[in-house]
């Protein structure tokens, strides 16, 4: 939440103890959730905080976050960011970061196969990386 104090999450270890030391935390049950579970699984934390887990559902988890609802919220980058009322403490470290990825292709049988081609060439460009990128995404790779 904004103002409140800004846990190091910038290590493995700063993150444990951030999620460890919080109140509250929360994820959703789709995208970053099953990776949440696995992830605090995997550090061997689980167990010590599965009860002050919230699963947000109906609203970015971030919006959660600023209403007071959770002390902490993990959530993709580009969702986390626009909500007011929070402060974005930074990526994980690397190490933790798993990320979703896309693929495109067009249907041999498309009727508009130009215009889906034109996206994808456009989707790939330096211009599309630049709006990616302010809208805290990765541009695709080649």
């Amino acid at each position: 939440k904004a103002g409140a104090p800004r846990p190091d999450i910038s290590t493995v270890e700063g993150f444990k103890r951030a999620i460890l030391n919080a109140k509250s935390i929360g994820h959703s049950n789709a995208g970053t959730g099953p990776y949440n579970t696995r992830l605090f699984q995997k550090l061997g934390i689980y167990d010590q905080i599965k009860d002050k887990i919230k699963i947000v559902t109906g609203k970015p988890v971030a919006v959660a976050v600023a209403e007071g609802e959770v002390e902490i919220g993990i959530q993709q980058t580009n969702v986390i960011q626009p909500v007011a009322g929070t402060t974005y403490l930074g990526a994980l470290p690397p190490e933790l970061i798993e990320y979703g990825h896309f693929g495109v292709a067009v249907r041999n049988v498309s009727k508009n196969e130009t215009v889906a081609r034109d996206l994808i060439k456009f989707m790939t460009s330096p211009e599309a990386a630049a709006l990616l990128r302010k809208s805290a995404m990765e541009p695709p790779a080649r």
